[in-house]
């Protein structure tokens, strides 16, 4: 019940659901896609119906944003944690196969409408294509990497800032970002990790250009924004670790049901860039952990206070 509440009244839930934006989609979607899909593991009797509604609303996640295709690789984990691993491989297998066939009907409309195979959309192929990873981690040489945002201050335009010109009418943090020659970076592993810190980030106190190739300049939250994340979100994740320790001791299967849309989506996201609204989808994940957390907590210092008077 208090994970619910705190649904009912988490701050980005409210701010997102009024918009008319894919999160808004995605959020429901992907309560509704492992809901159905722990119905179908609970089932003693396997039955197919549980696993067509997986299928059916996975497809529509897709369509929804085609990178969730990168949770097929991974979905056989949760299909052998329970059962036998054979058994595991075998629905996982069959669960292709639906996706597949679900997805054959768009296939065509789109190879009618382009005269060209593409699945989903058009963007599901520069996802894809080994051209957009070789621009994105080329390597540390920043002047071989195209910059998609048009805006961001040449070199020329820097020596202007530190001469005391703003012809760009830049914000004052961005003007300091670059008299400190602030850049961002075109290291990959440096990259994974801004993006990573972004995924879960419950406040921004600070300005930093986001990596190669986007170099966009990330200012900071308002005071009502950081104050309204922190008190919504940034308080779960101490207790969604706890909560992660308190399910591999109660729940080992739960725990790693529970965790590893989290897990998926901070790696998805780790390489294909990020900000906070892109974690939005996995917050009713963290809200239910953070929720065990709370409960061992609880208990814990319950059963504390019945031993001391004794």
């Amino acid at each position: 019940m208090l994970p619910f509440i705190w649904s009912g009244l988490y701050i980005f839930y409210l701010m997102y659901v009024r918009l008319i934006m894919r999160e808004t989609l995605e959020i429901l979607l992907m309560i509704m896609l492992f809901y159905c899909l722990l119905l179908y593991l609970k089932d003693e009797n396997r039955k197919p119906r549980n696993l067509l509604f997986f299928s059916i609303l996975y497809s529509m996640l897709i369509h929804t944003d085609p990178r969730y295709l990168f949770y097929l690789l991974f979905f056989i984990i949760v299909f052998i944690a329970y059962g036998s691993f054979w058994l595991g491989v075998k629905k996982y297998l069959l669960f292709i196969s639906i996706t597949i066939i679900l997805l054959i009907p768009w296939s065509i409309r789109n190879y009618v409408t382009y005269n060209d195979f593409i699945l989903i959309t058009s963007h599901t192929a520069e996802y894809i294509r080994c051209s957009n990873l070789n621009k994105i981690f080329k390597g540390s040489d920043a002047n071989s990497l195209k910059i998609v945002n048009e805006d961001y201050p040449t070199e020329e335009e820097r020596n202007l800032v530190k001469q005391g010109l703003n012809l760009k009418e830049r914000s004052a943090y961005e003007i300091d970002a670059i008299m400190h020659d602030v850049y961002p970076t075109s290291s990959p592993l440096k990259s994974m990790l801004f993006w990573l810190v972004e995924f879960w980030r419950p406040i921004r106190f600070t300005c930093s250009y986001s990596p190669y190739p986007y170099a966009l300049f990330l200012g900071k939250w308002s005071l009502r924004h950081n104050l309204a994340s922190l008190l919504c979100y940034g308080v779960l994740l101490p207790f969604m670790i706890l909560g992660i320790f308190y399910l591999i001791k109660k729940d080992k299967f739960m725990c790693i049901f529970l965790t590893f849309p989290i897990l998926i989506h901070s790696l998805l996201h780790s390489l294909a860039g990020a900000t906070y609204r892109y974690r939005i989808p996995v917050d009713a994940f963290i809200i239910i952990i953070a929720f065990f957390g709370f409960y061992g907590c609880f208990f814990q210092i319950k059963e504390s206070n019945n031993r001391s008077k004794e």
